[in-house]
C-alpha cells in the first residue's frame, strides 16, 4: 500500500461519522461550466444541518509535490476548511498560507497529528459537488434506497435529496428577508429625508426672523415688544420675514381666544 493511500485511510478513519469522499471531483465529467474539472483527494462533510461543515484535504507525499502545486486555491470554494496530509518532514507550518490548515502522520503512518488548524471560512458550496456524489458516486443497495461511496460507507440517498432542498430554500429565504430589509430601508431613508427637508425649512425661517429681530433691535425680554412689533410691520411693508406675520397672526388669535375663554369665565362667577 502506498503512502498516499494509507493517509486517505487515515483520513477515512478519522471521518468515520461523516460523509467521506475520495478522489472527489468538484462537478460532472461530462457537463462543466465554470472553467477546468478539479480533483480533491479527500472532501468529507458533517452530517449536521445547522454546521454542516466541509473538509478539503489534499495530500502531499513530497516536498516538490507540495511546492509545484497552484491549483490548491480552487477547492477553497468547496469546503469550509482545507487541510494539506503529509508525511513528517514535507511541510513546515511555517510555510503554509493562511486558508489551510496542515496534518502530519507518525513515522509509522498509523496516526494524524494536527500541526495547524485550518480556519473555518463561510462559503457557498456549489451544488455541482453535491450533484456529483449523488448521482456518480452512490449506488442503491436493497429497499430501503441506502446508497454507498467507493469505500463501502452506508448513507441515506433521502439525506443528500434533503439537503439539496434545504439548501435551496435557505437561498430563497435569504433573498426573501433581503428583499424585505432593503424596502424597510429604503422607507425609513425616504422619511428621514422627508423630516430633515421640514427642519431645513424651519431652521431657515427661524433664521430669517432671528436675523430680521437683530437687524431691528428687537429682544423678547422688551417690555412694549407688541407694540414695537405692530409699528415695525407697518413701516416695513416689505423686508420683514413672511413667517413672522403668521407666527404674530396665530399668537394673537390665540390671545383672543383666552381672552374670551377668561371673560365667559368672569361672567360665571359673577352669576354666582
Amino acid at each position: 500500500m502506498t503512502t498516499e493511500s494509507m493517509l486517505t485511510e487515515l483520513l477515512a478513519k478519522k471521518h468515520s461519522k461523516d460523509l467521506f469522499v475520495a478522489q472527489c471531483k468538484t462537478g460532472s465529467t461530462w457537463y462543466q461550466k465554470q472553467g477546468p474539472l478539479h480533483i480533491l483527494d479527500v472532501w468529507a462533510m458533517k452530517k449536521s444541518w445547522r454546521n454542516p461543515y466541509t473538509y478539503g484535504y489534499e495530500i502531499k507525499v513530497s516536498r516538490g509535490d507540495f511546492l509545484r502545486d497552484e491549483k490548491w486555491k480552487v477547492y477553497l470554494d468547496y469546503c469550509t476548511d482545507f487541510y494539506f496530509v503529509a508525511p513528517p518532514g514535507v511541510i513546515d507550518p511555517k510555510e503554509l498560507p493562511d486558508e489551510a490548515g496542515l496534518l502530519v502522520c507518525t513515522k509509522n503512518v498509523k496516526r494524524l497529528l494536527t500541526k495547524k488548524h485550518a480556519p473555518s471560512r463561510r462559503v457557498n458550496i456549489p451544488d455541482s459537488i453535491f450533484r456529483y456524489i449523488l448521482m456518480w458516486r452512490v449506488q442503491e443497495v436493497g429497499a430501503h434506497d441506502i446508497v454507498r461511496d467507493h469505500q463501502s460507507k452506508s448513507y441515506n440517498q433521502e439525506y443528500w435529496e434533503g439537503w439539496l432542498k434545504k439548501k435551496k430554500l435557505d437561498r430563497q429565504f435569504g433573498r426573501m428577508v433581503s428583499r424585505a430589509i432593503g424596502e424597510r430601508v429604503e422607507t425609513e431613508v425616504h422619511a428621514a429625508r422627508r423630516k430633515n427637508e421640514e427642519l431645513r425649512d424651519e431652521n431657515r425661517n427661524l433664521r430669517e426672523i432671528k436675523n430680521w429681530a437683530e437687524k431691528n433691535d428687537i429682544h423678547l425680554w422688551d417690555y412694549n415688544l407688541e407694540s414695537r412689533l405692530e409699528s415695525l410691520l407697518k413701516q416695513h411693508k416689505r423686508g420683514y420675514p413672511k413667517q413672522l406675520k403668521g407666527q404674530l397672526d396665530r399668537a394673537q388669535k390665540a390671545l383672543e381666544e383666552l381672552a374670551v375663554a377668561l371673560g365667559m369665565k368672569e361672567e360665571e362667577d359673577d352669576e354666582r
